[in-house]
């Protein structure tokens, strides 16, 4: 079988898998953006009692989001993409972080006394402080980091996408999509799948989430771009074989999209688009990997039918992981995509 026969295979497996299961999975994406609207203008205001202290960003999730209330607003404080803290604000504007333990053995953290304190407290400082020499010291993460190695990528390229159009970004016309104003990750009803011949399995609420969202304008249109990272490039994980896992969320992001059933307007609304769905939408799937002996082109912009007038571009990110200027945190020009 060709390639692309399998990634043909890999959009009907979804697709049926989906329909199997459609009155579960548009039931909890219907309650998750029903929920997500009616908590937002709390939210909103909860996310304005602080100021964020890079290279500490702030991320939110679905199920901090949906199980908000007036009272306390929990947000997830990371450091190049790895948990440090949790953040929990009350109605009253007073904000307190928490500190998460896990993070010791890796960052070789000293905790203080306690483990919740207020955020804008001597300790609180300290914390942010530690954190801040660390980002500084580029040597010391660069040789702690192996371990931590794809998050740190997710947050660099999440920091890159971010930016304002300018000559400096790296890929122009991009936004990543986030979560009333904070970086999350969009979670999925798949998982890896085990058995060998499938990508992913349905799982219902404990699916994965997709490494990166983003949104972006190709001349007159707006194209959602899901992302699946790769920290190396790697014989049993070349591109043209990594790229199922993006095929396969990109095929539920468009079923997400055309079922009224789980609230499509909305979840459109929530990636941050003002105007209606497209009558023929394009998805780009894209694998995003540092340069190495692997990089296929292969499926360089080639077009997938994911039903009706609906379809899936492929497309690649290559970057040499030695372009990364961790003293600012950005990655450099010097990068190779069929994107732009």
């Amino acid at each position: 079988m060709d390639l692309f026969s399998e990634y043909n295979n890999i959009i009907s497996m979804v697709q049926e898998l989906l329909n199997n299961n459609v009155n579960e999975w548009t039931s909890n994406y219907k309650r998750y953006s029903d929920l997500i609207m009616e908590n937002q203008s709390f939210i909103k205001d909860a996310r304005k009692n602080f100021h964020q202290w890079e290279p500490l960003y702030v991320y939110s999730n679905i199920s901090d989001t949906i199980n908000a209330n007036k009272s306390t607003v929990k947000y997830s404080l990371r450091f190049e993409g790895q948990k440090v803290a949790t953040l929990n604000i009350k109605n009253n504007g007073n904000v307190s972080l928490k500190e998460n333990n896990s993070i010791y053995k890796n960052f070789e953290y000293i905790k203080t006394d306690d483990t919740e304190y207020d955020w804008n407290s001597e300790k609180a400082k300290k914390f942010r402080n530690y954190f801040k020499k660390r980002f500084e010291d580029n040597q010391q993460r660069i040789d702690n980091g192996k371990s931590n190695l794809e998050h740190r990528l997710e947050s660099l390229l999440l920091t890159e996408f971010s930016k304002s159009e300018s000559k400096n970004k790296a890929i122009l016309n991009i936004q990543p999509v986030t979560l009333l104003d904070s970086r999350f990750q969009m979670p999925t009803p798949f998982s890896a799948s085990k058995a060998k011949d499938n990508i992913v399995e349905y799982s219902g609420k404990n699916g994965g989430g997709i490494d990166i969202l983003t949104r972006m304008r190709k001349g007159n249109r707006a194209r959602i771009c899901i992302m699946e990272l790769k920290d190396e490039c790697i014989s049993r994980e070349r591109p043209e074989k990594a790229i199922k896992q993006a095929i396969a969320y990109a095929t539920f992001i468009r079923e997400l999209l055309r079922h009224e059933e789980a609230n499509n307007e909305c979840w459109w609304k929530l990636f941050g688009f003002s105007f209606p769905i497209p009558k023929d939408l394009i998805l780009n799937a894209v694998i995003v990997m540092p340069i190495g002996d692997y990089n296929d082109k292969s499926f360089e912009k080639k077009r997938l039918s994911l039903g009706g007038n609906d379809q899936l571009e492929l497309h690649y990110i290559y970057f040499d992981e030695n372009t990364v200027n961790n003293d600012i945190i950005k990655i450099k020009p010097i990068m190779e995509t069929s994107l732009n």
